[in-house]
């Protein structure tokens, strides 16, 4: 139920304070991670557009999470983060990613770039 209250604020364009989200970005659930991250490119407010570029700077963070930051930050079209995410792109991870699951699965041919990509392809 989460899961899908989180996508359905993301599909109304509703935005959720950072605090209440950081739970679902940071928690075991790949689900809620990406719901979580998508929703917060519907903000506009600065700590917002910082924690995200933050979660993308760090490694430990997973690379398709990393991706769909990237793409929250790019919603969100503050020229700065982009800026600062340009800057940081020969940092960030070459290995692609996808949606894993089985050749039935209707996204097996479904692009999904890696971090870097993702970044290169910002304009």
């Amino acid at each position: 139920m989460q899961h899908v209250a989180l996508e359905m604020a993301f599909l109304l364009d509703i935005s959720i304070d950072l605090q209440q989200l950081k739970a679902f970005v940071e928690y075991e659930n790949f689900h809620a991670n990406i719901s979580a991250l998508q929703l917060l490119g519907n903000s506009k407010d600065e700590d917002v557009k910082e924690y995200l570029f933050n979660y993308i700077k760090n490694e430990k963070n997973e690379n398709f999470q990393k991706v769909i930051a990237i793409w929250s930050l790019r919603k969100i079209g503050d020229q700065k983060y982009i800026n600062k995410l340009k800057a940081i792109k020969n940092k960030l991870s070459e290995d692609q990613t996808g949606f894993g699951g089985n050749i039935m699965d209707p996204r097996v041919g479904t692009y999904f770039p890696s971090p870097k990509r993702a970044v290169e392809n910002l304009k």
